[in-house]
């Protein structure tokens, strides 16, 4: 997603997968506050955001776009997974 939001000239394009981008990590955070999203999954995307996944073979093309998305997913999830991590320790 990364690679082809960076080579894509026209600005309409660019920004139709931006807002396709950040709707799937919405609808992703939205999952996993209804718990329809176990706490695995949501440190995948993140990871995958973020440029950290061992098994993504472009993590040197990371984008603003997927870093914003990284950050967006963070406000969204963040304090829910923190609580549910933490009671889950207990």
């Amino acid at each position: 997603m990364c690679a082809k939001l960076e080579e894509l000239t026209d600005f309409d394009d660019q920004e139709k997968l931006k807002e396709k981008l950040f709707g799937n990590i919405y609808f992703i955070g939205e999952l996993y506050k209804e718990f329809l999203l176990p706490e695995k999954i949501v440190v995948m995307v993140q990871m995958n955001l973020l440029g950290l996944d061992e098994n993504q073979k472009d993590n040197k093309q990371l984008s603003h776009h997927t870093l914003d998305a990284g950050l967006m997913f963070i406000n969204k999830v963040g304090l829910v997974f923190d609580e549910r991590t933490a009671s889950s320790i207990k």
